[in-house]
């Protein structure tokens, strides 16, 4: 569902306990504190996207615990929140094109599992933002990249043992006596 004009969520969606996916952009919907809260409440949902609505606020997803995709993007947000760094569930978060400025230092101190690909263009971000977004995105890849040079090493001592192997195995060969 998109580009209705809701002007907010339909009361009836804060009752459907087990939504797993709500997809209201271009709704013009706009959040008082508590919308934002009954959409908290929706604990087992995974994708939210409510992107180019006038907001006004951001939802409440510290109860969110499954929550993978997030879509605030041109919402007319000027802020972050701190669960928006701990929810390790989240895999996308995109906050393109709203007002945000600043960035938390809990961008860096979030939870070590925290990988998720932030978008945070069209912002008009601080240069102390961008640098702790420039570290996040740096310390996000060696995370993400850490199983792939595990993998890389691994095969590495792997190639290392079989060559050794090898010439172990023809120095043997060459030592035995010939039945010719």
């Amino acid at each position: 569902m998109g580009g209705i004009q809701l002007n907010s969520i339909p009361v009836e969606v804060f009752g459907l306990e087990k939504l797993t996916r709500l997809n209201l952009p271009e709704c013009n919907i706009s959040l008082t504190e508590e919308a934002a809260t009954a959409l908290g409440a929706l604990e087992d949902l995974q994708n939210l996207n409510l992107r180019n609505n006038p907001l006004g606020r951001a939802p409440d997803i510290d109860r969110m615990k499954q929550l993978s995709h997030l879509d605030l993007s041109n919402t007319g947000l000027t802020e972050t929140w701190p669960a928006l760094f701990e929810r390790i569930s989240l895999s996308h978060v995109d906050l393109s094109d709203n007002a945000i400025s600043e960035l938390p230092l809990e961008l860096l101190r979030g939870d070590h599992r925290l990988s998720a690909d932030f978008n945070f263009s069209g912002n008009p971000l601080s240069e102390l933002a961008r640098q702790r977004l420039a570290d996040y995105a740096q310390v996000r890849e060696a995370r993400l990249d850490a199983p792939r040079l595990w993998r890389q090493q691994i095969a590495e001592l792997d190639d290392d043992f079989d060559s050794s192997s090898s010439i172990a195995s023809d120095e043997a060969s060459e030592s035995l006596p010939s039945l010719d």
